[in-house]
């Protein structure tokens, strides 16, 4: 699938997205072969370890998780979908550094508009989450597994209420 080039109508464009995507490769794949190693060792050392390898159990299984669907996305090619915001919020990061802005989308892969609407997690910008509210439509160009964003337009605003 070609990238979209630049155009003023996105609200939000990652023209590196396919190195912020290998950064996150060299990131989780090998802390996930870490904590995984780790909680090996510690398992094979159970009673005495049980604690160690709850924590280590619970942060393996985040990473593992985080580094597989990565993975997938390096052989895989981005994808289109199209659909309408269902929920916007914002959310602080790890002890309240930051704050995340998410939108679930309620959207259909534009490869196959038959199929049946899924529910996808962005997570966008501060600029893009300003822009947008919920019920808008939205066509986004991302990686299937991540849902990292590539390009995000709006395609239609949301109708406004009846009063």
């Amino acid at each position: 699938m070609a990238i979209p080039e630049w155009d003023e109508r996105y609200l939000e464009y990652r023209p590196n997205h396919r190195v912020s995507l290998l950064i996150r490769a060299a990131i989780f794949v090998p802390a996930a072969v870490l904590l995984t190693t780790l909680l090996v060792f510690a398992a094979l050392q159970l009673p005495g370890t049980i604690i160690l390898v709850l924590f280590l159990g619970i942060g393996a299984l985040a990473v593992d998780i985080e580094a597989y669907h990565t993975a997938r996305d390096l052989a895989s090619e981005p994808m289109t979908s199209r659909g309408r915001i269902e929920r916007q919020w914002k959310k602080g990061r790890f002890l309240f550094f930051g704050r995340v802005n998410y939108l679930l989308v309620s959207a259909r892969d534009e490869a196959d508009p038959d199929a049946n609407p899924r529910n996808r997690l962005f997570e966008v910008g501060a600029v893009a989450a300003l822009e947008l509210q919920p019920g808008d439509e939205v066509l986004t160009t991302h990686w299937p597994h991540t849902n990292a964003i590539i390009a995000l337009e709006r395609v239609a605003r949301a109708p406004e209420p009846r009063s």
